[in-house]
């Protein structure tokens, strides 16, 4: 099965529509940003990732129910506690900051989320597998760019972190996407 468009589904992923808002109320609200724009700052950049890592974690739960292949919900049993652990960690810089983070599903992510729903078997695994890999090649172009362009050096240190994690979850899940395609 051939997955077309997947690549701006992958955008989605890593570019989620969410709202950020400063704790304090004399402190500016910083507007919503475009699903697909780059952050500009460090808060932008913190928010796109906690969405972008809530979104990662959905998606594997729903994998590891949905999978046929044992090798795939290995993966997204992994990929769930990987992302979990970057998700807090973003999180908790977040909370430093006294930065509040609305959670929601973007549109995008609904309708990835409904197409991969309904898909069944052998379908399945094969499109979770190749949204994994175009997802995380998204987001290790994003952490990597934040590794060195945040002005935080505890941000710097997680978005790096997050990179590393990123290029393991890929590498690995291009091996059982072969796995699947023999």
């Amino acid at each position: 099965m051939r997955l077309i468009g997947i690549g701006l589904v992958a955008a989605a992923l890593l570019f989620p529509t969410t709202n950020l808002a400063l704790a304090r109320d004399d402190e500016k609200v910083i507007d919503k940003k475009e699903a697909d724009k780059e952050p500009e700052t460090d808060k932008e950049f913190l928010v796109q990732a906690i969405a972008c890592e809530v979104f990662n974690v959905k998606m594997a739960d729903r994998a590891m129910k949905n999978a046929t292949s044992e090798d795939v919900r290995s993966l997204a049993a992994k990929i769930k506690e990987d992302h979990t652990k970057i998700r807090d960690s973003f999180q908790e810089q977040a909370k430093k900051w006294k930065v509040a983070v609305v959670e929601g599903t973007s549109k995008r992510h609904r309708e990835e989320a409904d197409r991969l729903n309904k898909l069944k078997g052998h379908d399945y695994d094969v499109a979770y597998t190749q949204f994994v890999v175009d997802g995380h090649e998204k987001g290790l172009a994003l952490y990597k760019k934040w590794s060195k362009d945040a002005t935080d050096s505890g941000l710097k240190e997680e978005a790096k972190a997050a990179a590393s994690t990123y290029e393991n979850h890929k590498e690995h899940t291009k091996k059982v996407c072969d796995k699947l395609k023999n």
